[in-house]
């Protein structure tokens, strides 16, 4: 059986009050449900850029799930499902 879904490219941006928030693209799927993409220019080199990779995937999660959800539920822990882990 295979899986179905919606890709979105190139214009994703989200705003925040003190932001924009921009993500690569978006696949929504019965399956999968939202997959949120960030594609880099280049693989991370060292622990700073590993670290800030994590923070720009926490900061996407943060805001997808407040506009998502409308920031109903508690803050999440850093160690988001679906996050690259640590090298």
């Amino acid at each position: 059986m295979a899986d179905e879904g919606t890709v979105y490219l190139g214009y994703p941006v989200l705003a925040t009050a003190e932001e924009t928030v921009e993500v690569d693209a978006l696949m929504v799927s019965q399956a999968h449900g939202l997959v949120a993409f960030l594609l880099p220019e280049s693989v991370p080199q060292d622990g700073a850029g590993w670290a800030e990779a994590q923070a720009r995937q926490d900061r996407l999660y943060d805001v997808l799930d407040s506009t998502l959800v409308g920031g109903t539920r508690p803050a999440p822990s850093s160690a988001h499902q679906g996050r690259l882990p640590d090298p």
